[in-house]
C-alpha cells in the first residue's frame, strides 16, 4: 500500500501526472490560451521540483517543495499559484 503523502517530486509525479495541469486549468482564468497553460504547468512544475538555494529544509537533505509537507502540521498549507499579468506566482 502506498502512503497517502508522495515522499518526494518524483513520486507525486509519477502517481498523479496530470495533477498540476488540471490545477492550473482551475485556477487560471477561463480566457487563458491553451499554450500559457501549458507553460504555466512547466513553471509549476519545475518549482516543485526544486528547493531554492538558500532553504532552510535543505538543511535537512530535503530537494524538493514535495518532501517539505509534514501532514501533521496543520499550518503547513500548500502554496497558492496566482495568475497575474500573464506570469504565474507561487506564494
Amino acid at each position: 500500500m502506498l502512503p497517502v503523502v508522495p515522499r518526494n517530486f518524483e513520486e507525486f509525479n509519477e502517481r498523479f501526472p496530470h495533477y498540476v495541469l488540471n490545477w492550473v486549468r482551475k485556477h487560471a482564468d477561463k480566457t487563458a490560451p491553451k499554450e500559457d497553460l501549458e507553460d504555466w504547468t512547466q513553471d509549476l512544475l519545475i518549482q516543485l521540483q526544486h528547493l531554492p538555494p538558500t532553504s532552510k529544509h535543505r538543511v535537512a537533505g530535503k530537494k524538493d517543495i514535495v518532501q517539505t509537507f509534514d501532514p501533521h502540521k496543520p499550518t503547513n498549507l500548500p502554496g497558492r499559484a496566482i495568475v497575474c499579468g500573464g506570469w504565474l506566482t507561487v506564494s
